[in-house]
């Protein structure tokens, strides 16, 4: 017969009463492309929510979006969060003769230099090409 008991004392019905919610993720993803640009500065492809349990991690302040797209799942995520979104969409720069708009371009740099929007996000669709 069995005490009931797992190793470290720990009963199995100790085990089987705790809510799932309360048992962190084993294996968090982060979004395609992710890196560190520098500290509290990251850059990815467009999160989606197997990447949120890692994203908390960063303890976000701010998130810019480059890609023009929404996701009313991640914009979600970052109200709950208490993530600033800056939305600033642009142009994907694959090809040398494709240039991006100036305004743009310096609306993203101020952002991600002010420390104050520390830890930053930055993203695109795939992480890429902006």
């Amino acid at each position: 017969a069995t005490s009931g008991m797992m190793e470290g004392g720990v009963s199995y019905r100790d085990v089987a009463s705790v809510s799932h919610d309360a048992i962190p993720p084993l294996v968090m993803v982060p979004p395609p492309n992710f890196a560190m640009v520098d500290k509290g500065v990251y850059r990815s492809g467009f999160p989606n929510n197997r990447n949120f349990d890692f994203l908390k991690t960063l303890r976000l302040r701010s998130v810019v979006n480059v890609s023009g797209e929404k996701s009313a799942e991640f914009v979600q995520f970052c109200k709950q969060e208490g993530i600033v979104m800056a939305e600033l969409g642009m142009i994907g720069n694959r090809e040398p003769f494709v240039s991006i708009d100036t305004k743009v371009l310096r609306a993203a740099l101020a952002h991600i230099r002010d420390p104050d929007h520390h830890p930053v996000l930055l993203h695109c669709s795939k992480g890429k090409h902006r």
